[in-house]
């Protein structure tokens, strides 16, 4: 029998045909009134005008977030991601972001991050692919409940990059009724059955269009993601 690895899903034709599949049920947002900073499509008029955004998931590049800066001298940007790298970046970044270098995650316990790149550009709280692991790291993690109690419930714009974590944040978001204008996530496909993700995104999109939200294709990817946008009506 086939050891079921992080591997075998995402490698999977199955996994990688149901994400194109998956994709063709939405359009891409209008041109017009719409702009595109590094792979993120997002409404001008939220962009120019919100005053507080959480981005989650930062890695070796943060040019959304410099993207927004640049349209939005006074927007408060939040991030959070515990790697060195991440750290890196938002040192360096003229965003000027005020970052928490901690995972998102709601156990809220010290968790190991695992990478199996060799230039560990990319985490996640599962170890999928024990085979090909390079690296293993300690991280702290945060909550949605924590960070709430922190910055309180007034966001405009969330956006997730979190390798897994996507339906954790939206069950948070859903806990604590945060329903920002704009809301762009990348849903990694490739941690469990493509039918469990499958059904877990349902769940997600369905959610976002029962509280009023458009749903918009963000791009199309040639791997074993999707990559959805929220628009708020």
């Amino acid at each position: 029998m086939t050891k079921v690895t992080w591997t075998n899903y995402r490698t999977s034709q199955e996994t990688i045909n149901a994400c194109r599949q998956y994709e063709t049920r939405f359009n891409f947002p209008q041109t017009n009134g719409w702009t595109v900073h590094y792979q993120y499509n997002s409404p001008d008029v939220i962009r120019k005008n919100m005053k507080v955004m959480w981005s989650f998931g930062v890695s070796k590049e943060i040019n959304f977030e410099e993207g927004i800066r640049k349209d939005n001298s006074s927007v408060k940007i939040y991030t959070w991601d515990p790697t060195p790298i991440a750290l890196i970046t938002v040192k360096k970044s003229p965003a000027n972001v005020t970052h928490t270098a901690k995972a998102f995650d709601p156990s809220e316990r010290p968790m190991n991050f695992y990478t199996t790149h060799h230039k560990k550009k990319c985490w996640s709280l599962e170890n999928h692919d024990p085979e090909n692991l390079v690296d293993t790291m300690t991280v702290e993690t945060e909550n949605m409940d924590t960070i709430v109690a922190r910055l309180g419930t007034n966001v405009d714009m969330i956006k997730a990059d979190i390798e897994g974590r996507w339906y954790e944040l939206w069950h948070g978001m859903g806990k604590q009724n945060i329903l920002p204008s704009f809301v762009t996530i990348e849903f990694e496909m490739y941690f469990n059955n493509i039918h469990i993700e499958i059904s877990k995104l349902d769940e997600v999109v369905d959610w976002f269009k029962q509280n009023n939200y458009n749903v918009y294709l963000n791009r199309k990817l040639t791997g074993p993601h999707v990559e959805l946008c929220f628009y708020k009506q």
